[in-house]
């Protein structure tokens, strides 16, 4: 039989789960496929599913900003608008400066900046030297920001002073995102320590925050709802009028842990509880110490479905959720052991290594897909953002060897900074990294509608974005690294 020649070759692998480069020859039963380097052409050369991923793919640095005192400082939350202004909450200490000169001792902070990463308006709290001020989450839902995170003191974040029950007090507070004036807040609390965790603003305006309270009953702002001590998740308009909140008994929220809303209005959360709780469908037992969990509730605050993970000498955290487009739900999350999110069995590597993962529901709880890397090294995967064409972007902080996509990784310092892209349907797409000579990390990672990617963490001793160079004047300080 006549070989078919190159041309031919390519058009008809290009169907097939492994494409020909066209030095390749056919086989009695197709062609024969030699997995080779991709080329960038849109033929997937090295047979993995996924045509121009790695290289072809990777995203190139787009700047970096920094923020840093004598002290120690953090970006812990990030967020695009839709002209492309970037949003960033956190903690800053003495001499940090967030264009309204040095401030003086520790406290919390919302921000905005301009594409080019110059300062629009900055939102400062708290005097009480001690840690408990600090935002943990921003988002942006058309004309208004909120930020979420804890107050210690008084305070007034423009509608009144507020004077924390305990060590600290959960609050969220939405502003103008032109020009971060006051719209509204909400703050609750009792003698111990209580967080809002994560803060979702959808198009319409509707405010999502979840966390955790200490309280016997708390009012959200329609009345006491118990029981004590739990994680929360509670609804507001627009215009800060209280919808309907639920508290979830012996359930904590996990750092800058988000809630997500779909298009219909329905909410996601993630966590861990231990013991036993109820999120409305039942009671649910945890798995060995804490079990982590993935809960799901109608635009009214009505239960839906809830999903439990957890095994025996197994520990597994998840940071959040992002709906996307298509109707479906992305958790990001880390395990040691194995464990089984609905698909085959998710197992850590090297054993005891922490690893990260990103996995997929459809609305109606359904598992879909899961992603993990591979590699004798660690990952922690603190959050997953959703991009043009619902891609996914899985970031966190890595250390030792890691094999995200077909190359391996190793960490510059202890740790460093990592995002991987996902296709929609979860397969590798491209990696990043980036680190110092000490620890580096991303605690939250945005996209805005241009693909645009923002990594907001902290970086330890020195780091080079690009031609964009920082030494730390203190402890930890803030970071923030844009990739196009």
């Amino acid at each position: 039989m006549r070989p078919a020649s190159p041309a031919t070759l390519l058009l008809t692998c290009a169907i097939l789960p492994c494409a020909c480069s066209s030095g390749d020859s056919p086989a009695a039963s197709g062609p024969s496929c030699t997995p080779v380097t991709e080329t960038c052409d849109g033929v997937d050369q090295d047979c993995d599913g996924v045509p121009d991923d790695g290289a072809c793919s990777a995203p190139k640095t787009d700047g970096a900003w920094f923020l840093g005192g004598t002290g120690t400082d953090h970006v812990r939350g990030v967020a695009f608008d839709a002209a492309g202004n970037v949003f960033v909450t956190g903690a800053i200490t003495a001499s940090a400066d967030l264009g309204k000169g040095p401030v003086d001792g520790a406290h919390g902070y919302v921000a905005s900046l301009d594409p080019s990463g110059a300062v629009r308006w900055s939102l400062i709290w708290g005097a009480s030297n001690m840690g408990y001020d600090y935002g943990q989450d921003v988002s942006v839902g058309g004309d208004m920001v909120c930020a979420s995170g804890s107050f210690a003191g008084t305070f007034d974040f423009g509608g009144g002073a507020r004077t924390a029950g305990g060590y600290n007090d959960a609050f969220v507070v939405c502003l103008d995102a032109a020009t971060g004036s006051y719209r509204w807040d909400r703050a609750f609390g009792a003698d111990q320590s209580d967080v809002t965790e994560g803060v979702h603003v959808t198009d319409a305006g509707d405010v999502v925050i979840n966390g955790v309270v200490s309280a016997a009953s708390t009012d959200f702002g329609g009345g006491a709802v118990s029981p004590a001590q739990g994680a929360f998740v509670a609804r507001y308009a627009k215009d800060g009028a209280f919808q309907w909140a639920h508290v979830f008994a012996n359930a904590g929220i996990n750092f800058g842990s988000k809630p997500a809303v779909d298009a219909a209005g329905q909410v996601y959360m993630t966590g861990r509880f231990y013991d036993s709780t109820d999120f409305g469908g039942g009671v649910r037992a945890s798995s060995g110490a804490a079990s982590a969990f993935l809960a799901s509730f109608g635009a009214d605050g009505h239960w839906r479905w809830d999903h439990t993970f957890g095994a025996a000498n197994t520990g597994i955290t998840l940071y959040g959720a992002s709906a996307r487009e298509r109707g479906d739900v992305v958790i990001s999350g880390e395990l040691t052991g194995s464990v089984s999110l609905g698909g085959p069995a998710l197992s850590s590597n090297g054993g005891n290594a922490m690893t990260a993962f990103a996995a997929a529901f459809d609305a109606s709880g359904t598992f879909l897909w899961q992603y993990a890397p591979g590699g004798a090294g660690a990952m922690r995967g603190y959050g997953a953002a959703i991009g043009p064409n619902d891609q996914v972007v899985l970031a966190g902080a890595f250390g030792g060897t890691m094999k995200f996509g077909d190359l391996e990784r190793t960490s510059v310092g202890g740790d460093d900074m990592v995002a991987v892209g996902l296709t929609p349907e979860g397969k590798y797409l491209w990696d990043f990294t980036v680190g110092g000579s000490g620890s580096d990390a991303v605690n939250a990672v945005a996209v805005d509608g241009k693909g645009r990617v923002a990594l907001g963490g902290e970086t330890w001793a020195e780091l080079t974005v690009g031609s964009s160079s920082h030494t730390n004047a203190g402890g930890d300080d803030g970071a923030l690294v844009f990739l196009h």
